[in-house]
């Protein structure tokens, strides 16, 4: 593979990259350091910095006449407020836990979402329930957040093999000096949690995006 072949596959598909690009508001010798690392490891072997910028200044000529959207849009926009996460440690006793109180929030209709890592689960409820957990013998508690709130987006299926797709959505709410506790997602819906304070504005950037 050649450099320009390298730079290219790193470059192209990716919003910022292409969009930055076109516009010419990217600096291509600062830019040309950023991904000499990825283009160093997709060659395997070091690449002069000077290369690089001369495969960019090539393919920005090429990405000119590319149809990049200015912004992406989004579809929805919901809030969830009164909000509290907690982050236990994995076991066997806590999981079969945590799934019969997430059974309780389902049958109450109130709001729900569970993640897992190798070493800990983390779930987010409704603040109102908190009081509920001590009936489910939930053990060992790590860490625990109240008075948060969610941004749900979904966003069309399209944009699902953008390239950077979620950093361009989770800039808007980070040049707004807001505070992500959290990001969850599914197919198409995107999760933001962060303080109750910060969700108008929040909400506000993101219905700004609506078509």
């Amino acid at each position: 593979m050649s450099t320009y072949k390298a730079v290219e596959s790193i470059i192209n598909g990716n919003f910022y990259f292409e969009f930055g690009m076109q516009n010419r508001i990217l600096n291509l010798t600062q830019l040309a350091r950023l991904i000499k690392p990825l283009v160093c490891k997709r060659l395997d072997k070091e690449v002069e910095i000077s290369s690089i910028k001369m495969a960019l200044s090539r393919l920005q000529i090429q990405i000119k006449d590319k149809i990049i959207p200015h912004k992406l849009l989004v579809e929805e926009v919901s809030i969830k407020k009164n909000l509290c996460s907690l982050t236990l440690y994995k076991t066997r006793e806590n999981q079969e836990s945590v799934s019969k109180f997430q059974n309780y929030c389902s049958q109450k209709e109130k709001f729900f979402t569970r993640s897992e890592s190798n070493k800990e689960i983390a779930i987010t409820f409704s603040q109102d329930l908190i009081l509920e957990l001590s009936r489910y013998n939930l053990q060992n508690f790590k860490f625990i957040q109240k008075d948060l709130g969610a941004v749900l987006v979904s966003i069309p299926v399209e944009y699902i093999n953008i390239k950077g797709v979620f950093q361009f959505f989770i800039q808007k709410i980070t040049m707004q000096n807001i505070n992500l506790v959290e990001i969850g997602s599914t197919y198409t819906e995107l999760i933001f949690y962060m303080h109750e304070k910060d969700l108008s504005l929040a909400a506000n950037t993101f219905l700004d995006l609506q078509s």
